[in-house]
């Protein structure tokens, strides 16, 4: 699903997946996909406009996995350095919580009027009409190239994180003070 023949080369070296590589699969990361021709997401947190859906995906290999709904998510891209990006809400999101990794569809942005802007070794800029911004700057190395990503804080990870004072723990003391629910929630 990764595009191209990064889903072989990572399964290649999945018993030393490096850290960096378990970034991709946190909800708020999105991989630049050349080959997907839609968004899709592993995670419906925050979700609007939900509606079925039937739509499938096939991967670089493997049987097709099927859209469970189409969603909304509206959130806020952050760069890696933590600066705020550009609000939007991503339309059309396909769901599943079986999918691996959320995906973005540089193809589908491109057909809808965005452009590239930049491309090296250290990421992706893509610009649309507006001049707003999406910079896929988290750079991933597999064996023979590199993941794309970036971060997208849906709106209800940001108003869920707000606290007045500020306060940062460990994921096990929050999993107690939050009443020992699962990862994700906590």
């Amino acid at each position: 699903m990764l595009g191209g023949a990064t889903e072989i080369e990572t399964s290649n070296v999945k018993m030393e997946m490096s850290t960096s590589f378990e970034l991709l699969y946190s909800d708020d990361i999105w991989i630049c996909d050349t080959g997907a021709s839609s968004h899709s997401s592993k995670s419906n947190s925050g979700a609007t406009n939900v509606k079925q859906n039937g739509s499938q995906s096939l991967g670089h290999s493997g049987k097709a996995v099927e859209a469970i709904s189409t969603m909304n998510l509206p959130g806020q891209f952050i760069g890696k350095d933590g600066s705020s990006g550009m609000k939007a809400t991503l339309t059309d999101v396909n769901y599943n919580p079986k999918y691996n990794f959320n995906l973005m569809s540089l193809t589908r942005l491109l057909m809808n009027g965005w452009r590239i802007t930049r491309g090296d070794k250290t990421g992706i800029t893509i610009r649309n009409v507006n001049e707003s911004e999406i910079t896929f700057d988290i750079v991933i190395p597999t064996v023979r190239g590199a993941i794309f990503a970036c971060r997208f804080i849906r709106d209800a990870d940001i108003n869920a994180a707000s606290t007045d004072v500020g306060v940062r723990m460990n994921i096990e003391k929050a999993h107690r003070l939050l009443g020992h629910g699962d990862e994700e929630s906590t």
